[in-house]
């Protein structure tokens, strides 16, 4: 004959008898996750030899302890039910017990909700998963937005109607040095990100690392074009976007505004309108110049050699062996 003891959940021990006169017995914990035995009246146990016992606990509070006795030791399968006033099972478990004289652990049986298909056993709640009926019991379903990897932070966001969305949360500082946390492979190589900013080297010249699913990408080449022909573009860190004008492109044709017959002259910045007085000699420059000191023209005698205001010729200076006014002599 099988016995019963409750005890409630603060009481820690059950006193028996001397260990020659100690029947065989098992502890078991009743457990009610979700709350599917609310308002039970009382709990009744079915053994594997079909002894039914039915008891009223004394508490409704879970977890339940129960104390088991048995003829003799060993293994029993046991059918747990929680029951109604009118003998209706509200909840119900099965476990296997092993009866023992002493030192017998406490099992823990967690009640379900009984059922004879899936569609009682949904609870409307996205995030507890899709509940199965299975050997006439509700079982949990699998929580849909659970991650498989250490490195990704799973959540649920519970809705209406049983309807709800799950957020995955790359956590990177839980990878390895130069490796990634990518929420669908978990710690890969590469560095990760959450914005543009984490992955800014700090120079210029590469151009602008961007953030992209989680993971850096490398920036475009930036542009250093002027649209000037008549320079040479480059970048440096210390100085940033440079153009330096090509002294061996002077004189070149370009176009830059298109104004006009436009040169190359390195030391006025490179491509611009060609005329007299920029300091290039231009003969291709219509009426062609004869010579082009730019600043420096002047159209009256002076000692030094130099060209004329308007670029066609040089004018009178000492040394052009012509005597000019201004000359006793000029050899």
């Amino acid at each position: 004959m099988m016995r019963f003891t409750f005890r409630t959940p603060t009481i820690a021990a059950v006193w028996l008898l001397a260990c020659s006169q100690t029947p065989p017995y098992a502890v078991l914990t009743l457990e009610d996750p979700h709350n599917v035995a609310s308002g039970f009246s009382t709990v009744a146990v079915v053994a594997d030899a079909g002894t039914l016992k039915t008891v009223t606990p004394t508490t409704q509070a879970f977890p339940l302890s129960l104390t088991l006795t048995y003829p003799t030791t060993g293994s029993h399968t046991l059918q747990v039910e929680a029951r109604d006033h009118s003998g209706q099972a509200l909840a119900r478990a099965q476990v296997t017990a092993t009866f023992l004289r002493r030192h017998a652990p406490s099992i823990p049986v967690r009640l379900a909700k009984p059922c004879n298909q899936d569609d009682e056993c949904d609870d409307l709640r996205y995030c507890s998963g899709a509940e199965r009926c299975e050997a006439g019991l509700c079982t949990d379903g699998a929580l849909p937005c659970l991650s498989s990897f250490a490195c990704v932070e799973a959540s649920c966001l519970e809705g209406t109607g049983g309807v709800g969305t799950c957020s995955h949360v790359a956590n990177h500082s839980l990878c390895a040095a130069d490796t990634y946390c990518n929420p669908i492979a978990g710690c890969v190589p590469g560095r990760g990100c959450n914005v543009d900013l984490d992955c800014d080297d700090g120079l210029l010249c590469n151009g602008s690392e961007r953030c992209d699913d989680g993971l850096c990408i490398p920036g475009s080449p930036i542009e250093m074009a002027d649209a000037d022909p008549c320079t040479v573009d480059g970048c440096n860190e210390a100085q940033g976007i440079v153009h330096v004008a090509d002294v061996a492109s002077d004189g070149n044709l370009c176009v830059l505004t298109g104004l006009g017959r436009e040169i190359c002259v390195a030391k006025l910045g490179g491509c611009i309108s060609s005329m007299c007085g920029d300091g290039y000699r231009d003969a291709g420059q219509t009426p062609a110049e004869g010579c082009d000191e730019g600043a420096a023209n002047v159209d009256g005698w002076a000692l030094d050699r130099h060209c004329r205001t308007d670029c066609s010729r040089e004018a009178p200076y000492c040394g052009d062996r012509y005597v000019d006014p201004n000359e006793d002599c000029d050899d």
